[in-house]
């Protein structure tokens, strides 16, 4: 009886180490046709074209690898050793996508935030002369630096590192919120 536990509890961990492996080899594959489908579409515009034929043929590689496959893997490393690698063309290329894609929103509520303390400051009379400075101060500050840093993202490249991270611009958003809000507030 003993032996027969024994015996069914190897054949479990068997197959569940069989289906972790092919596991690990489906998402290994579907990651390979969806990166291949991105480097085509989405991700052109985020590519150094020098790199794009560079990803494509290492994709193909490994596309080609598992279909030429006889049986599969006995370890699941050699699948996650890939998934590895296209993580680390993606991972880049994911942010860079969500940086550029983000940024005009964010831009927008900050032009916005800015362009309507403005108005509040240069037309309420309830503010003094010494606040209203303050809050036109950091606008001005905040809109020349806003400025300087989309002139510096344009004569980018999207491909490269960005010059004004969506983050940054959330905080700048935030300083003017902090400094603007308790000032321009009717007590």
């Amino acid at each position: 009886m003993h032996i027969a536990i024994e015996t069914e509890t190897k054949f479990k961990r068997l197959d569940e180490n069989i289906a972790h492996i092919q596991n690990t080899r489906n998402q290994l594959e579907t990651m390979i046709y969806d990166v291949r489908d991105k480097l085509d579409d989405q991700y052109k515009s985020v590519v150094d074209p020098k790199r794009l034929d560079e990803h494509s043929k290492t994709i193909t590689a490994m596309r080609d690898k598992l279909e030429d496959e006889y049986e599969v893997s006995k370890s699941a490393e050699v699948y996650t050793k890939d998934i590895d690698i296209i993580k680390a063309i993606t991972r880049p290329l994911d942010e860079l996508l969500i940086e550029h894609n983000l940024r005009p929103q964010v831009v927008k509520t900050l032009k916005g935030q800015i362009q309507e303390y403005t108005k509040i400051a240069e037309t309420a009379e309830y503010l003094d002369d010494e606040k209203k400075k303050k809050v036109l101060d950091k606008c001005g500050e905040v809109e020349s630096w806003l400025e300087s840093k989309l002139a510096e993202q344009e004569k980018l490249p999207m491909w490269v590192k960005v010059a004004v991270k969506v983050s940054l611009i959330k905080q700048k958003l935030n300083e003017l919120n902090v400094l603007c809000k308790p000032l321009l507030t009717l007590a």
